[in-house]
């Protein structure tokens, strides 16, 4: 059973949804590189194409429970922009 305001919560969190992944679609063409990879010794996305890192994301990303205990619990908010390299 779903309680009266939950239509409306999960409407709206697809709402700023949809627009904050059109803003990292936009920025850094999330959703359009070839690959992506987790590191997790830095706790970091990385997205590349054709070998070549062009977007880092991190370094607070959720770390599954069973590799949390060599990195810690990484809660937090994803932190997206263009590498430096």
């Amino acid at each position: 059973m779903k309680p009266d305001w939950y239509p409306a919560w999960r409407d709206e969190a697809i709402k700023q949804l949809k627009v904050k992944n059109d803003r990292l679609e936009k920025d850094f063409n999330i959703g359009h590189w070839s690959r992506y990879d987790y590191d997790i010794e830095t706790r970091r996305l990385l997205f590349s194409k054709a070998g070549e890192i062009k977007v880092t994301a991190g370094s607070r990303l959720p770390v599954p429970r069973a590799l949390s205990h060599r990195v810690g619990s990484g809660l937090g908010q994803i932190q997206i922009g263009p590498t430096t390299s």
